[in-house]
């Protein structure tokens, strides 16, 4: 019996031996992810999480696995943007005051480098807990370009389609559209602490007295052309005409006298002028 009772405990011992030594999850701290590597199976494909139970069989190997801990901060990005919507400065030009169709926008973001990408990030682009800080600073110029980007989008459809953009729905239309762009990133927020839009109906206005002053420019370009190739037409009639005087004066140099009495006298018994002035 009591060597029953030690058998069992050795395998007790041993059985928590190795569920510790294949429990890789309380390694892991508050706002800490973890990615495994082994040698057997490479990269694991999920993130280890606090409070996640985990238990990796490849740990039971001697120097197979090699576990790295992230621990991706929160960042704070500050935006200002100050554009003309489309044409704004043309429209201006044309109306009375010069208005300024400026807008401008003031938003601070959130965000963070997505957890579950780590692993990927890993075995793909061999980004380690020592270069996430790397990592952060160029993503952090990729969000801010998306986000002006996709603004200046938004603003340009806002302009085309004369509605005045709503606060809360440009927070979230650009949280998702950015989130969709670049997947490495979670977005947490993003407020608008200022922004100021241009009088959506003066800019509507202005748009038609510019379309107007485009019509009327291209009626006049296109009357001027008609009247360069009617005068065209003509010029050419009148080289032809003389072309075939020339020919007929060749043939006949009597008609040089014809024509030079007929200026003198007045007097045309042959009507030849009168034929000369129609081909005219």
């Amino acid at each position: 019996m009591r060597k029953f009772f030690i058998i069992l405990l050795i395998l007790l011992l041993s059985g928590s031996a190795v569920f510790y030594i294949g429990w890789i999850s309380f390694q892991i701290g508050p706002n800490q992810y973890g990615v495994v590597f082994s040698k057997t199976n490479g990269w694991e494909p999920s993130v280890v999480r606090a409070g996640n139970f985990c238990w990796c069989w490849q740990k039971l190997i001697p120097t197979n696995v090699s576990m790295y801990i992230y621990e991706p901060s929160i960042q704070h990005s500050n935006l200002s943007i100050e554009q003309n919507l489309p044409s704004g400065e043309h429209y201006s030009q044309y109306m009375e005051g010069n208005p300024d169709f400026t807008y401008s926008i003031e938003l601070s973001v959130e965000w963070n480098v997505d957890p579950e990408l780590l692993p990927n990030l890993a075995a793909q682009r061999e980004i380690l807990p020592e270069n996430l800080a790397e990592l952060e600073e160029s993503l952090e110029s990729s969000v801010s370009q998306n986000i002006r980007t996709e603004l200046t989008a938004m603003m340009r459809t806002a302009g085309q389609e004369n509605t005045q953009p709503i606060l809360s729905e440009i927070e979230t239309n650009l949280a998702q559209k950015v989130s969709i762009a670049m997947r490495e990133v979670n977005i947490q927020s993003i407020r608008i602490n200022n922004m100021s839009f241009p009088d959506i109906e003066l800019y509507e206005a202005g748009r038609e007295i510019y379309q107007e002053l485009l019509e009327s420019r291209r009626a006049a370009i296109q009357q001027a052309s008609t009247e360069i190739v009617f005068d065209d037409m003509m010029t050419e009639r009148q080289l032809n005409a003389l072309q075939t005087y020339g020919k007929v004066i060749t043939d006949y140099p009597l008609l040089l006298d014809y024509f030079s009495l007929s200026v003198e006298t007045g007097a045309d018994p042959l009507g030849l002028n009168k034929l000369s002035n129609d081909g005219r």
